[in-house]
Protein backbone atom coordinates (compact mmCIF):
# COMPACT_ATOMS: atom_id res chain seq x y z
CA UNK A 1 0.00 0.00 0.00
CA UNK A 2 2.53 2.54 1.20
CA UNK A 3 5.08 1.54 -2.20
CA UNK A 4 1.63 2.37 -4.45
CA UNK A 5 0.85 5.54 -2.99
CA UNK A 6 4.24 6.21 -3.37
CA UNK A 7 4.43 5.69 -7.11
CA UNK A 8 1.00 7.78 -7.20
CA UNK A 9 3.01 11.14 -5.51
CA UNK A 10 5.63 10.51 -7.80
CA UNK A 11 3.46 10.06 -10.58
CA UNK A 12 1.57 13.19 -10.10
CA UNK A 13 4.85 15.52 -9.09
CA UNK A 14 6.51 14.11 -12.50
CA UNK A 15 3.58 15.74 -14.39
CA UNK A 16 3.29 18.64 -12.44
CA UNK A 17 7.14 19.81 -12.25
CA UNK A 18 7.37 20.78 -15.64
CA UNK A 19 4.19 22.28 -15.73
CA UNK A 20 4.91 24.82 -13.27
CA UNK A 21 8.86 25.31 -14.16
CA UNK A 22 7.91 26.54 -17.86
CA UNK A 23 5.02 28.33 -15.79
CA UNK A 24 7.44 30.06 -13.42
CA UNK A 25 10.07 30.79 -16.18
CA UNK A 26 7.44 33.12 -18.19
CA UNK A 27 5.75 33.99 -15.11
CA UNK A 28 8.66 35.58 -14.04
CA UNK A 29 9.76 37.49 -17.60
CA UNK A 30 6.34 38.83 -17.65
CA UNK A 31 5.27 40.76 -15.32
CA UNK A 32 2.76 44.12 -15.51
CA UNK A 33 4.41 46.88 -15.13
CA UNK A 34 1.95 49.02 -16.88
CA UNK A 35 -1.50 50.65 -16.19
CA UNK A 36 -2.84 49.79 -19.78
CA UNK A 37 -3.30 46.52 -21.83
CA UNK A 38 -1.42 46.95 -24.68
CA UNK A 39 -0.67 45.86 -27.41
CA UNK A 40 -4.18 44.62 -26.45
CA UNK A 41 -7.43 46.55 -25.52
CA UNK A 42 -10.77 46.58 -23.04
CA UNK A 43 -13.28 44.68 -25.64
CA UNK A 44 -15.94 47.49 -26.82
CA UNK A 45 -18.37 45.60 -26.23
CA UNK A 46 -17.86 43.49 -22.69
CA UNK A 47 -16.55 45.40 -20.01
CA UNK A 48 -15.13 42.27 -17.93
CA UNK A 49 -13.31 41.22 -21.70
CA UNK A 50 -9.80 41.68 -22.96
CA UNK A 51 -9.45 42.25 -27.04
CA UNK A 52 -6.19 40.57 -28.54
CA UNK A 53 -4.93 40.57 -31.94
CA UNK A 54 -1.56 40.63 -34.04
CA UNK A 55 0.14 39.19 -30.75
CA UNK A 56 2.89 36.60 -32.11
CA UNK A 57 4.76 36.07 -28.91
CA UNK A 58 3.29 34.40 -25.98
CA UNK A 59 5.39 36.39 -23.52
CA UNK A 60 3.33 39.47 -24.35
CA UNK A 61 0.25 37.43 -24.41
CA UNK A 62 0.90 36.78 -20.96
CA UNK A 63 2.00 40.47 -19.70
CA UNK A 64 -0.87 41.47 -20.90
CA UNK A 65 -3.28 38.92 -19.18
CA UNK A 66 -1.69 39.48 -15.93
CA UNK A 67 -2.40 43.24 -16.54
CA UNK A 68 -6.12 42.40 -16.95
CA UNK A 69 -6.33 40.63 -13.60
CA UNK A 70 -5.27 43.57 -11.46
CA UNK A 71 -9.01 44.88 -14.01
CA UNK A 72 -10.16 41.78 -12.67
CA UNK A 73 -10.53 41.11 -16.08
CA UNK A 74 -12.82 37.66 -16.82
CA UNK A 75 -12.98 36.72 -20.54
CA UNK A 76 -9.73 36.79 -23.33
CA UNK A 77 -10.86 37.55 -26.99
CA UNK A 78 -7.52 36.40 -29.13
CA UNK A 79 -7.91 37.18 -32.76
CA UNK A 80 -5.64 37.27 -35.48
CA UNK A 81 -2.58 35.80 -33.77
CA UNK A 82 0.46 33.03 -33.97
CA UNK A 83 2.09 31.82 -30.52
CA UNK A 84 2.56 28.07 -29.58
CA UNK A 85 -0.14 27.85 -27.43
CA UNK A 86 -3.03 28.49 -25.23
CA UNK A 87 -1.59 29.38 -21.20
CA UNK A 88 -3.82 27.46 -19.61
CA UNK A 89 -1.91 27.95 -16.19
CA UNK A 90 -1.68 31.31 -17.02
CA UNK A 91 -5.42 31.92 -17.36
CA UNK A 92 -5.99 30.13 -14.58
CA UNK A 93 -3.51 32.10 -12.44
CA UNK A 94 -5.03 35.48 -13.35
CA UNK A 95 -8.72 34.49 -12.89
CA UNK A 96 -9.82 34.42 -16.65
CA UNK A 97 -12.88 31.92 -17.09
CA UNK A 98 -13.69 32.39 -21.14
CA UNK A 99 -11.27 31.88 -23.48
CA UNK A 100 -12.64 33.25 -27.27
CA UNK A 101 -9.95 31.90 -30.31
CA UNK A 102 -10.43 33.21 -33.45
CA UNK A 103 -7.77 33.10 -36.60
CA UNK A 104 -5.09 32.18 -34.97
CA UNK A 105 -1.96 29.79 -35.85
CA UNK A 106 -1.03 26.92 -32.91
CA UNK A 107 1.59 24.92 -32.26
CA UNK A 108 -0.25 22.84 -29.66
CA UNK A 109 -3.68 23.57 -28.40
CA UNK A 110 -3.56 23.75 -25.28
CA UNK A 111 0.12 23.81 -22.28
CA UNK A 112 -0.98 23.27 -18.10
CA UNK A 113 -2.85 20.81 -16.49
CA UNK A 114 -3.53 22.39 -12.75
CA UNK A 115 -6.84 23.97 -11.38
CA UNK A 116 -8.36 24.62 -15.43
CA UNK A 117 -11.35 26.75 -14.29
CA UNK A 118 -11.65 27.61 -17.97
CA UNK A 119 -16.14 27.58 -18.39
CA UNK A 120 -16.22 28.43 -22.00
CA UNK A 121 -14.06 27.88 -24.36
CA UNK A 122 -14.77 28.97 -28.12
CA UNK A 123 -12.62 27.75 -31.61
CA UNK A 124 -13.29 29.61 -34.41
CA UNK A 125 -11.09 29.13 -37.71
CA UNK A 126 -7.53 27.91 -35.39
CA UNK A 127 -4.47 25.91 -37.27
CA UNK A 128 -1.95 23.92 -36.07
CA UNK A 129 1.62 23.85 -37.39
CA UNK A 130 1.68 20.08 -37.03
CA UNK A 131 -0.50 17.05 -36.07
CA UNK A 132 -2.46 17.84 -32.97
CA UNK A 133 -5.91 16.38 -31.47
CA UNK A 134 -8.59 16.75 -29.19
CA UNK A 135 -6.86 14.94 -25.87
CA UNK A 136 -5.34 18.55 -23.98
CA UNK A 137 -9.79 19.61 -23.56
CA UNK A 138 -10.28 16.44 -21.13
CA UNK A 139 -8.22 18.37 -18.46
CA UNK A 140 -11.03 21.08 -18.49
CA UNK A 141 -13.63 19.56 -15.79
CA UNK A 142 -15.19 23.03 -15.54
CA UNK A 143 -15.90 23.40 -19.10
CA UNK A 144 -19.79 24.60 -19.48
CA UNK A 145 -19.90 26.06 -23.27
CA UNK A 146 -17.61 24.64 -26.22
CA UNK A 147 -17.80 25.70 -29.75
CA UNK A 148 -15.76 25.08 -32.43
CA UNK A 149 -16.39 26.94 -35.99
CA UNK A 150 -14.43 26.71 -39.26
CA UNK A 151 -12.19 23.48 -38.32
CA UNK A 152 -12.61 20.06 -39.36
CA UNK A 153 -14.93 17.72 -37.02
CA UNK A 154 -15.98 15.41 -40.25
CA UNK A 155 -17.83 12.91 -37.95
CA UNK A 156 -19.13 13.51 -33.88
CA UNK A 157 -17.80 10.90 -32.03
CA UNK A 158 -15.51 9.51 -29.43
CA UNK A 159 -12.04 11.55 -30.39
CA UNK A 160 -13.51 14.56 -29.74
CA UNK A 161 -16.42 14.06 -27.24
CA UNK A 162 -14.81 11.50 -25.03
CA UNK A 163 -12.67 14.48 -24.30
CA UNK A 164 -15.14 16.87 -22.77
CA UNK A 165 -16.47 16.56 -19.53
CA UNK A 166 -19.88 15.20 -19.36
CA UNK A 167 -21.17 18.50 -17.26
CA UNK A 168 -21.11 20.60 -20.63
CA UNK A 169 -24.45 22.65 -20.73
CA UNK A 170 -23.95 24.41 -24.46
CA UNK A 171 -22.68 22.53 -27.35
CA UNK A 172 -21.82 24.26 -30.79
CA UNK A 173 -20.30 23.01 -34.39
CA UNK A 174 -20.72 25.56 -37.43
CA UNK A 175 -19.46 25.00 -40.54
CA UNK A 176 -17.15 22.09 -39.39
CA UNK A 177 -17.51 20.02 -43.03
CA UNK A 178 -19.43 17.22 -40.11
CA UNK A 179 -21.03 14.47 -42.52
CA UNK A 180 -22.63 12.49 -39.38
CA UNK A 181 -22.96 11.97 -35.60
CA UNK A 182 -22.03 8.56 -34.18
CA UNK A 183 -25.38 6.97 -32.38
CA UNK A 184 -24.71 8.46 -28.68
CA UNK A 185 -23.14 11.34 -29.79
CA UNK A 186 -23.93 13.49 -27.44
CA UNK A 187 -25.48 11.58 -25.14
CA UNK A 188 -23.27 11.68 -22.13
CA UNK A 189 -23.78 15.44 -21.64
CA UNK A 190 -26.92 15.26 -19.23
CA UNK A 191 -26.90 18.58 -18.48
CA UNK A 192 -27.03 19.32 -22.13
CA UNK A 193 -29.14 22.90 -22.97
CA UNK A 194 -28.11 24.40 -26.11
CA UNK A 195 -26.95 21.95 -29.01
CA UNK A 196 -26.42 23.80 -32.67
CA UNK A 197 -24.56 22.26 -35.56
CA UNK A 198 -25.26 24.34 -38.49
CA UNK A 199 -24.19 24.84 -41.64
CA UNK A 200 -23.21 21.33 -42.00
CA UNK A 201 -23.96 18.03 -44.02
CA UNK A 202 -25.58 15.45 -41.59
CA UNK A 203 -28.10 13.89 -43.10
CA UNK A 204 -29.63 11.98 -40.43
CA UNK A 205 -30.70 12.21 -36.75
CA UNK A 206 -31.50 9.93 -34.09
CA UNK A 207 -33.23 9.75 -30.60
CA UNK A 208 -29.96 7.84 -29.24
CA UNK A 209 -27.93 10.73 -30.11
CA UNK A 210 -28.89 12.89 -26.82
CA UNK A 211 -29.38 12.60 -23.48
CA UNK A 212 -32.69 10.67 -21.77
CA UNK A 213 -34.33 12.56 -20.41
CA UNK A 214 -32.73 15.69 -21.66
CA UNK A 215 -32.65 19.21 -20.87
CA UNK A 216 -32.27 20.33 -24.35
CA UNK A 217 -33.83 23.60 -24.59
CA UNK A 218 -32.46 24.88 -27.82
CA UNK A 219 -32.18 22.27 -30.46
CA UNK A 220 -30.90 23.83 -33.81
CA UNK A 221 -29.99 21.59 -36.78
CA UNK A 222 -30.65 24.16 -39.52
CA UNK A 223 -28.40 24.35 -43.00
CA UNK A 224 -27.69 20.47 -43.20
CA UNK A 225 -29.12 18.26 -45.21
CA UNK A 226 -31.86 15.85 -43.09
CA UNK A 227 -34.36 14.71 -45.24
CA UNK A 228 -36.97 13.44 -42.40
CA UNK A 229 -37.16 13.24 -38.69
CA UNK A 230 -37.67 10.32 -36.44
CA UNK A 231 -41.29 10.12 -34.68
CA UNK A 232 -39.41 10.12 -31.18
CA UNK A 233 -36.13 12.66 -31.64
CA UNK A 234 -37.95 14.74 -29.00
CA UNK A 235 -39.47 12.55 -26.81
CA UNK A 236 -38.58 13.06 -23.85
CA UNK A 237 -37.31 16.46 -24.03
CA UNK A 238 -39.85 18.17 -21.61
CA UNK A 239 -37.86 21.45 -21.73
CA UNK A 240 -37.51 22.21 -25.50
CA UNK A 241 -38.58 25.04 -26.89
CA UNK A 242 -36.71 26.42 -29.75
CA UNK A 243 -36.36 24.65 -33.02
CA UNK A 244 -34.30 25.37 -35.79
CA UNK A 245 -34.76 23.10 -39.05
CA UNK A 246 -34.11 25.82 -41.91
CA UNK A 247 -32.21 25.06 -44.99
CA UNK A 248 -32.59 21.49 -44.81
CA UNK A 249 -34.59 18.89 -47.26
CA UNK A 250 -37.68 17.87 -45.11
CA UNK A 251 -40.54 17.28 -47.26
CA UNK A 252 -42.81 16.07 -44.35
CA UNK A 253 -43.66 17.24 -40.61
CA UNK A 254 -45.97 14.78 -38.33
CA UNK A 255 -48.00 16.14 -36.14
CA UNK A 256 -46.78 12.91 -33.92
CA UNK A 257 -43.14 14.23 -33.76
CA UNK A 258 -44.35 17.21 -32.01
CA UNK A 259 -47.20 16.59 -30.01
CA UNK A 260 -45.53 15.74 -26.22
CA UNK A 261 -43.55 19.67 -26.90
CA UNK A 262 -45.71 21.38 -29.28
CA UNK A 263 -47.29 23.92 -26.18
CA UNK A 264 -43.64 24.82 -25.07
CA UNK A 265 -42.09 25.85 -28.63
CA UNK A 266 -41.95 29.22 -28.30
CA UNK A 267 -40.10 29.91 -31.86
CA UNK A 268 -43.34 28.16 -33.68
CA UNK A 269 -45.43 29.92 -31.60
CA UNK A 270 -44.74 33.17 -31.88
CA UNK A 271 -43.01 33.43 -35.64
CA UNK A 272 -45.28 30.52 -37.09
CA UNK A 273 -42.79 27.79 -39.35
CA UNK A 274 -40.08 30.36 -39.76
CA UNK A 275 -37.26 27.80 -38.49
CA UNK A 276 -38.26 25.47 -41.24
CA UNK A 277 -37.69 27.69 -44.22
CA UNK A 278 -35.65 26.75 -47.05
CA UNK A 279 -37.15 23.01 -46.31
CA UNK A 280 -38.84 21.00 -49.76
CA UNK A 281 -42.45 21.22 -47.20
CA UNK A 282 -45.05 19.65 -49.85
CA UNK A 283 -48.15 21.58 -49.27
CA UNK A 284 -50.89 19.04 -48.75
CA UNK A 285 -53.56 18.55 -45.51
CA UNK A 286 -51.15 16.38 -43.14
CA UNK A 287 -49.69 20.27 -42.41
CA UNK A 288 -52.92 22.12 -41.61
CA UNK A 289 -51.72 21.03 -37.68
CA UNK A 290 -49.78 23.96 -38.24
CA UNK A 291 -52.15 26.29 -38.79
CA UNK A 292 -54.23 24.89 -35.14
Amino acid sequence: MFYSSRCVIICVISILIPTLISATIIYSETQCVSETLEPCKKHPAFSESIYCENINDIKVFVRVLRCGSKKNMQEVFLEKSSIEYLPLYILDFCGFIFLNVKSVVLTKLLEGNVLNRLQQLHLDNVLFRSPWTWEPLSILEKLLRFSVSNMPVPVLNGSLVDQLTGKLQSFTLTSTNTTSMNHNALQKFVDLEYVSIQNNEITELGRSMFPTPAKIKFFYFGKNKIASLPGDIFSDMPDLQYIALQGNMISEIHESTFRGIWSNLASFLLEGIIYLKGNLLKCHCKLLWLAT
